[in-house]
């Protein structure tokens, strides 16, 4: 079985070799099987790549920006129509990991190239949309409003850059 880091490092590898992404290897253990993070980093863009608990998830945000303005790529691709956040697969098994790694890494060079090279001109589109979602959503679900105390960082971080 690859591990966690040598399957990132497969896949995910066109940054660094294309891009000149840095790596940054945060995995919680020594163990290479074990839950972690890995993060590309180029002067513009952080891509974390993370696994918890057999689930992976690909996020991206602007380099310098604080963790509000971080954005999962299933929202990302549904914010972009171009595939549903909850088609992606949660807990995968061992097996299955290299699997869903080469698929994450696949879906970001096809669909979101512009923000790997920096271009974040569609980010604050992308982050309202994650929100208004959310909202929609719990309203759906639940018949009430969600606490705006949610969302409050976020939305107060879409309206400094709406302004700037």
């Amino acid at each position: 079985m690859v591990s966690f880091f040598h399957s990132t490092l497969k896949h995910f590898g066109y940054l660094v070799e294309e891009f000149s992404y840095t790596v940054k290897d945060k995995r919680y253990t020594a163990n290479p099987l074990s839950d972690g993070v890995i993060e590309f980093v180029s002067s513009k863009t952080i891509i974390e790549v993370q696994k918890d608990r057999n689930a992976f998830i690909v996020s991206l945000k602007p380099a310098n920006e604080p963790e509000v303005s971080r954005m999962s790529l299933p929202w990302i691709l549904e914010a972009l129509n171009i595939k549903k956040s909850d088609s992606f697969p949660g807990e995968v098994a061992p097996e299955g990991y290299d699997k869903v790694l080469r698929e994450n890494a696949e879906l970001l060079r096809k669909y979101c190239l512009d923000i790997v090279q920096g271009d974040f001109s569609r980010w604050l589109d992308i982050l309202q949309y994650f929100v208004d979602q959310s909202k929609r959503g719990y309203r759906s679900r639940t018949g009430r409003e969600l606490p705006k105390r949610v969302h409050q960082d976020r939305e107060d971080y879409i309206k400094s850059k709406s302004l700037s």
